[in-house]
């Protein structure tokens, strides 16, 4: 009788071990699934990050490239200006006019705000067409990029150019004037080398939910 208890009990003390055991063995099935699981989130999500920088980075890249250009060109035949010159002109939205007498460091620092703008009004009309898809149609994604181009000059040239003047006032204790420094040429330069590039980058790199059928 001992004996039958003593073997029941040794019996029992390896069902118990096996399912301690089969109960590791899911648990751990468990969390490596999980772990699998929160990796294949994780990637997803940095691939949905990378598809909705892709555009962005195209279109302010080729923007920054093509408005810069066509600024040094329209100036240099109209002012006489170097695109030296053009770039510490954009500096000077930070630096004052005496941008003008700076060296080569004051035409890099004109040339990253430069992109930097270009970048921002791209990200800007991504968002845009996030909630107000394109059109499907080229003719479509034609007028709405030339009408955010005359967007972005009416933008630049009514409103950011007098804020900026005010912040300049702030550190540099000049006065704050109110007059638009872009004329009918950088109205054409924001159609062409802004707006329309801009959406067609988008039309053509953009995921096709911010596309519709119009």
């Amino acid at each position: 009788m001992a004996l039958l208890v003593g073997m029941a009990r040794v019996i029992s003390l390896q069902s118990g071990l096996i399912e301690r055991r089969q109960l590791g063995l899911v648990t751990w099935f468990i969390i490596a699934t999980s772990k699998r699981a929160r990796v294949r989130i994780r990637i997803g999500k940095n691939l949905t990050v990378m598809k909705n920088l892709k555009p962005i980075l195209y279109a302010g890249v080729i923007v920054g490239i093509l408005d810069i250009t066509a600024a040094c060109i329209q100036t240099r035949i109209q002012f006489g200006m170097t695109p030296m010159r053009v770039l510490k002109g954009v500096a000077g939205g930070l630096l004052g006019r005496g941008a003008y007498e700076g060296g080569f460091a004051v035409a890099v620092l004109g040339l990253a705000i430069h992109f930097t703008m270009a970048l921002i009004v791209a990200t800007v009309f991504y968002l845009l067409i996030r909630r107000f898809p394109l059109p499907k149609k080229l003719l479509g994604v034609v007028a709405v990029g030339l009408l955010y181009g005359a967007s972005v000059f009416a933008v630049n040239n009514f409103v950011t150019a007098y804020f900026m003047s005010w912040v300049r006032s702030l550190y540099l204790h000049t006065p704050v004037l109110f007059k638009p420094p872009m004329g009918w040429a950088q109205l054409v330069i924001h159609l062409f080398c802004v707006g329309l590039p801009i959406a067609l980058v988008m039309h053509r790199f953009a995921p096709a939910a911010v596309r519709i059928d119009r």
